[in-house]
């Protein structure tokens, strides 16, 4: 009986050394930056048809900290992003691997586009975005890819697409 009790310590000992280190190479605090092209599709006033843009988006930067989430363990992470501009979010995510995918959580944010067809004009609105994206680790920077639904405050008509936003996080 002992030697089972044994046992079972020391496989549970071995699996959170092992999630520990699965997550430990994500671990720390972040400089950070967004960027991508979202597609900006708006109803036309006089017809029923609509209009669909291209746009980059103007760059978000921010401090990222990593931490493990203490409430699930495992392989579980708290994100929390603070941007420049004073907005904040927390956000769950998983490491499997080498790779950390993000829950899908929702944010409101200020967007600044400007034409990605060369026009000098830059559109600036709040809108309501849905993101989630996933990960990796190279060195001392994480690489992410995320993916942005959302529509405008002001008119929900009015909707975004990003299928390949960029978040690139430099460790301080």
């Amino acid at each position: 009986m002992k030697l089972k009790c044994l046992m079972g310590c020391v496989v549970m000992t071995l699996l959170c050394v092992s999630c520990k280190k699965e997550i430990k190479p994500f671990l720390g605090d972040y400089s950070y930056k967004v960027s991508g092209q979202v597609q900006l599709i708006t109803p036309q006033l006089l017809d029923e048809s609509q209009y669909d843009t291209t746009y980059q988006v103007v760059s978000h930067i921010g401090q990222m900290h990593i931490m493990p989430d203490n409430n699930l363990g495992g392989n579980h992470l708290i994100v929390t992003m603070s941007e420049m501009n004073g907005a904040a979010n927390t956000i769950q995510a998983t490491v499997k691997g080498d790779s950390i995918f993000f829950e899908p959580y929702e944010i409101s944010t200020s967007l600044s586009f400007t034409s990605a067809i060369g026009s000098s004009s830059t559109l600036s609105h709040v809108y309501q975005v849905k993101t989630a994206g996933k990960g990796i680790v190279n060195d001392k920077m994480i690489m992410m890819e995320q993916q942005w639904t959302g529509y405008r405050t002001a008119n929900q008509k009015a909707t975004l697409f990003g299928d390949k936003m960029t978040i690139v996080a430099e460790e301080n």
